[in-house]
């Protein structure tokens, strides 16, 4: 039961960060959305709902749901900012939308380069390593056989 209602109470404050980070006109227009008009009643609806499930959680005395709840609040908080397109109120194009599928595929190609790159890196590095063998065996000759 006390998972449900952190579960819930999760649910309840995401839905009301979401509110107020779209009723938000600064925000809106650097991500180039239109914010929604909101009341003063509005507002202080969508406050008492974010921090209404905390309350509630913490009155119950569920510890571990609190910091469930903080802690989902905190990261969605963050995803909210590193990626704007979620506050926008309009529709917008799937390019925009899985604007991460770019980075992954950027991401994977780089990978793949690096790895079709590593027996010539391994090669390089083989004949570095016995470059230095050599050079440490003439040195070693030099000493009488004693290393330094």
């Amino acid at each position: 039961m006390s998972a449900l209602i952190t579960i819930v109470g999760c649910c309840v404050s995401l839905w009301a960060l979401r509110a107020m980070m779209r009723g938000d006109a600064k925000r809106m227009r650097v991500v180039g959305g239109t914010a929604v008009e909101r009341t003063r009643r509005g507002i202080w609806f969508s406050r008492f709902l974010l921090w209404c499930p905390g309350v509630v959680l913490v009155a119950m005395g569920d510890a571990a749901g609190f910091v469930i709840w903080l802690g989902a609040l905190t990261a969605f908080g963050w995803a909210m900012v590193a990626m704007p397109h979620l506050t926008r109120t309009k529709s917008l194009p799937v390019a925009q939308a899985f604007e991460g599928v770019r980075y992954w595929v950027q991401a994977r190609r780089y990978a793949v380069r690096r790895i079709i790159e590593m027996p010539a890196r391994l090669e390089r590095m083989e004949l570095a390593l016995a470059d230095m063998q050599r050079e440490l065996e003439t040195v070693r000759a030099e000493r009488g056989g004693r290393a330094a």
